[in-house]
């Protein structure tokens, strides 16, 4: 049985090691590789002490969608994930990670996304978690890349709704 301040000062260790992972992976461009059970699969790991992040997604041929999850486990033991699906341009791509470095490099949590809103050049990015679930330990969202053309006014540039949760492992 653990108490509520081991449980927040955990919350806090998942968090931090969630940061660093995201700070590595995906968005730093770190090296993918293939997941052998999983066709068409590519994961970043990151590994930190007691912890490893396993973070994958998956595309189909021929089709601009795709879904992903993101695992943190401690000691071998999920503890926290991050689900997400949607499509995004490619040429939307090196956008979306800027606006999501924003949000990890200031370890500022917006459903595991982005911040709020974020522009560069042609492109906007928002990220909308709804309000009674934005927490590390719960949490539900969409975001959504646009990008501004000349004569058309703004277009989507692909989107990815997402949940995740913490696996609190020790009653309080």
């Amino acid at each position: 049985m653990r108490t509520r301040e081991q449980l927040v000062e955990f919350e806090a260790e998942v968090r931090e090691v969630f940061f660093a992972a995201m700070l590595a992976g995906y968005a730093a461009d770190a090296p993918k590789v293939g997941v052998t059970e999983l066709p068409r699969a590519k994961m970043v790991v990151f590994a930190r002490g007691d912890y490893v992040v396993n973070d994958f997604y998956f595309t189909a041929e021929g089709s601009r969608y795709s879904s992903g999850m993101t695992v943190i486990r401690h000691k071998g033991q999920p503890v926290w994930t991050l689900q997400y699906q949607g499509w995004y341009e490619l040429t939307a791509i090196p956008f979306l990670k800027r606006a999501l470095r924003c949000t990890y490099e200031q370890s500022i949590f917006r459903g595991g996304r982005g911040p709020k809103m974020f522009r560069q050049g042609a492109y906007s990015y928002q990220n909308h978690v709804e309000e009674f679930r934005e927490t590390f330990r719960h949490f539900v969202g969409r975001e959504q890349v646009s990008r501004y053309e000349e004569g058309e006014g703004l277009k989507v540039a692909g989107w990815h709704e997402y949940q995740g949760m913490l696996y609190l492992p020790f009653a309080a």
